[in-house]
């Protein structure tokens, strides 16, 4: 059973998968939550998204294969 946290997550990344990144604000508008809720299911889990100056995007990939 998904836990409310895994499911916010679970829908970020479906958001993410049609566009490249999306704002802070705008997540927490679509999932019906504080930004603070957010910010804190993305410290407290291990899925591939990571916020930058205020926007969710899926965690870049490693560079050390392009050496």
């Amino acid at each position: 059973m998904e836990t409310r946290r895994e499911e916010r997550i679970g829908q970020l990344l479906q958001e993410l998968k049609r566009s490249d990144k999306l704002h802070l604000k705008d997540a927490a508008a679509l999932l019906g939550v504080a930004e603070m809720t957010i910010r804190r299911d993305l410290n407290n889990h291990s899925a591939p998204v990571v916020l930058l100056g205020g926007y969710i995007v899926l965690e870049p990939r490693s560079a050390s294969h392009y050496c």
